[in-house]
């Protein structure tokens, strides 16, 4: 059992052992950009999914919602928390733009933007994540 002298500490130390270790890119999710689109977006997780996926309680319906309280408690017991969180989602980005980038010349395929393309897959696949909790109701 362990003792914090403080919920702030609590939450920081869960923030930085748990929370970003979990969202962060995984290995398995490196390995994933190498293999085809269509292989590559089905096995996707955002990093809401794979934060959300190492809960200790695996509500789906509810997962989302523990993860948006998680959130807001965290960026009130941790001044640090939106720029890591920021970083977090800019690093996602620009795995998901190298991907793209990849799968671009591979099949020949024209995008005007590529950032843009890259921006609006990952917000789709958050959308998807939200989606998943309406229709849960």
């Amino acid at each position: 059992m362990h003792y914090f002298p403080s919920k702030n500490q609590l939450v920081n130390t869960v923030i930085e052992n748990c929370f970003f270790p979990s969202s962060a890119l995984s290995p398995e999710m490196v390995l994933l950009a190498d293999k085809e689109w269509s292989e590559f977006i089905q096995n996707y997780k955002n990093p809401i999914e794979r934060a959300i996926h190492n809960f200790p309680d695996k509500q789906d319906k509810i997962g989302l919602l523990h993860y948006m309280q998680f959130i807001s408690s965290a960026n009130e017991y941790m001044s640090e928390f939106p720029q890591k969180y920021q970083e977090l989602l800019a690093e996602e980005q620009r795995f998901l733009f190298t991907v793209i980038s990849k799968t671009i010349t591979k099949h020949n395929l024209i995008v005007k933007d590529i950032q843009t393309f890259s921006r609006q897959s990952f917000e789709m696949s958050i959308g998807n994540t939200f989606l998943k909790l309406i229709s849960s109701k």
